[in-house]
């Protein structure tokens, strides 16, 4: 579980407060899709959350855990990250990658049988175990996002299935992604979720976050704007207000809301 209470940030430099008592919170079995314009601070919430940066007052929480009060080795085996950007220090392979994110289990101590076979499986959902032994410097952006979705999830993962007390934060995931990969991608978070993850997804798309979040937060100025239900957040005229851009809300032949901005 994630919980974020009365978060205030900025940045030492400008002075400018970026986040202005900010509560937010994601239950285990939830998926929430961060939504807000460029600017609004959804990755400075991600990544205060995620303990990289820290916040100048408020409360971060991870399965009842101060995220400031926590090492980050512990922090790694609660929570899984996928940053705006990454950029290994070296040219691994992509399963190299992936393999990464089993340090926080494993360590110095080399990968194990159990690290090996959640490398393979995270390749796999992602559609990527055909490029396992190629090149990161090789990948196409695309295929350099889905490698690094794949290195978080293996952070996670769970060869019985239960994700319960287990957290994914993803910045952006659909960034450079086809619409194909795109679903792909939404489609696994969300099983993770219903498998028992706490999911906190920054989306740029509305239309995303209606079909895939059991909630939806909205960010305005530093703060949450609107938090409540999919169909709740289909509503032109906010959104309209969020996005400065004229929305109209229509229904997917599947019965989905759908933004249109125009």
């Amino acid at each position: 579980m994630i919980e974020a209470f009365d978060i205030h940030f900025s940045y030492a430099k400008s002075g400018a407060e970026i986040l202005r008592g900010l509560s937010l919170s994601v239950a285990d079995g939830e998926f929430v899709a961060l939504l807000g314009t460029n600017g609004a601070g959804k990755s400075t919430l991600v990544n205060i959350i995620s303990g990289f940066e820290r916040q100048n007052l408020g409360r971060v929480l991870i399965n009842s855990a101060d995220t400031t009060k926590t090492s980050a080795i512990e922090l790694a085996g609660m929570r899984a990250v996928l940053e705006q950007s990454f950029e290994p220090a070296f040219d691994p392979t992509a399963f190299e990658l992936v393999l990464m994110g089993r340090y926080a289990r494993t360590g110095a101590l080399g990968n194990s049988d159990e690290d090996i076979a959640a490398a393979a499986e995270s390749l796999r959902m992602t559609g990527l175990s055909e490029f396992a032994d190629r090149r990161y410097s090789t990948l196409s952006g695309g295929e350099k996002r889905r490698a690094n979705i794949s290195r978080v999830l293996a952070q996670i993962y769970s060869d019985n299935g239960d994700y319960k007390g287990k957290n994914l934060l993803l910045d952006e995931p659909c960034a450079a992604l086809d619409p194909a990969h795109s679903l792909l991608a939404l489609k696994t978070a969300k099983a993770l979720s219903k498998a028992g993850a706490s999911v906190l997804c920054i989306l740029h798309d509305p239309n995303q976050a209606f079909r895939f979040a059991d909630k939806v937060a909205l960010l305005k100025d530093g703060k949450i704007f609107f938090e409540g239900s999919p169909s709740e957040a289909a509503n032109a005229c906010m959104l309209s207000e969020v996005y400065g851009a004229d929305c109209k809300i229509t229904s997917a032949p599947d019965g989905f809301p759908v933004a249109i901005f125009c």
